[in-house]
């Protein structure tokens, strides 16, 4: 392994950690990492790649730099539908391994869990908000109540949409695994590779056949998601699964005013398959991605889009305006 170049790759943040002999970097491009370990007498770097690092970088190159590289706070942001979907997300985790142990739980305490969680995320947000710490990164105060009128009603949302999981999928499905960690070593094109650490939500059998299956929580989804994402496919080449599938909570709506156009929730499954010539194209991305980084090419890439480029969406926005 050559020395350790000054140049700042994203380490990543995983869940738990992973073995540091499996994290070695085996690249002739070197991370950057102040974290080293002894592994087998020797003083090696653990520096790996996560994919969700290597998407904001696509997204917006400038905020994975604020965030990654120069390691600098933001605003406090407050999404709840961010909220609802990470307090979703975990029960769905929690009901799914249930049933891989042989210990399913019921409904109500599945539905129980995605009540007291969201209070508990909001208590714990107003408390985070009223620290001065808290308030010198956010100049001007956010108005909590205004980002969620009637919480009752912003929880049923969920709720309704957990049970429609719980009597509908759920019951049919065969889970194999849960929050599966995987070490990728991609190829680069430098010579030898960069390990990619990540957690695959699910691993379940789907037509007889063994399924990787991303759940997503909030906004409709369509086919197209299932078919181009990158995230599948990285995780379809690690595990060696060509089947995928994104399995969508989305979400109803209250109808505001006129509660007789509110609409009911569903979940809906959207299956694909990969093929070569989908792992080459996001090695190829991947690829881009980490050439990018190494060469310190941060643009604001995600400034004609307001979905990423926006004071509401961006902690580092003013930041970013007036550097």
């Amino acid at each position: 392994m050559g020395a350790t170049e000054d140049v700042k790759f994203n380490i990543g943040y995983g869940k738990g950690s992973a073995d540091a002999k499996d994290l070695v970097n085996t690249s002739s491009v070197p991370l950057h990492n102040e974290k080293r370990v002894l592994v087998d007498g020797k003083r090696v770097s653990t520096g790996y790649f996560s994919h969700s690092a290597l998407e904001q970088y696509t997204r917006c190159s400038k905020q994975y730099e604020y965030k990654y590289i120069k390691r600098e706070k933001g605003r406090l942001m407050f999404r709840a539908k961010m909220y609802g979907g990470i307090v979703t997300h975990d029960a769905l985790d929690e009901l799914v391994n249930s049933k891989i142990q042989g210990k399913p739980i019921s409904k109500e305490t599945f539905l129980s869990h995605i009540d007291s969680d969201l209070d508990d995320k909001f208590a714990k947000y107003q408390e985070q908000y009223i620290s001065a710490k808290i308030e010198d990164l956010n100049p001007e105060p956010i108005d909590f109540g205004a980002r969620i009128a009637d919480p009752d009603i912003f929880k049923r949302l969920y709720i309704a949409v957990g049970s429609e999981f719980y009597d509908g999928h759920y019951q049919n499905c065969k889970p194999i695994s849960t929050e599966k960690q995987f070490i990728y070593h991609l190829e680069v094109d430098t010579g030898g590779t960069i390990p990619i650490v990540g957690f695959i939500d699910v691993i379940e059998t789907l037509g007889g056949k063994p399924t990787i299956v991303d759940y997503k929580v909030g906004a409709k989804k369509s086919q197209d998601d299932a078919d181009f994402s990158q995230q599948l496919t990285l995780y379809s080449m690690a595990e060696r699964i060509p089947r995928v599938a994104i399995t969508a909570l989305q979400l109803g709506t209250t109808g505001g005013k006129n509660p007789k156009k509110a609409k009911a929730g569903e979940v809906v499954t959207y299956l694909s398959k990969r093929s070569i010539k989908d792992y080459a194209r996001t090695t190829e991305n991947i690829n881009a991605a980490l050439k990018g980084i190494k060469a310190g090419a941060f643009p604001r890439s995600g400034i004609h889009n307001p979905i990423v480029c926006a004071r509401t969406q961006c902690p580092y926005f003013d930041k970013c305006m007036v550097d």
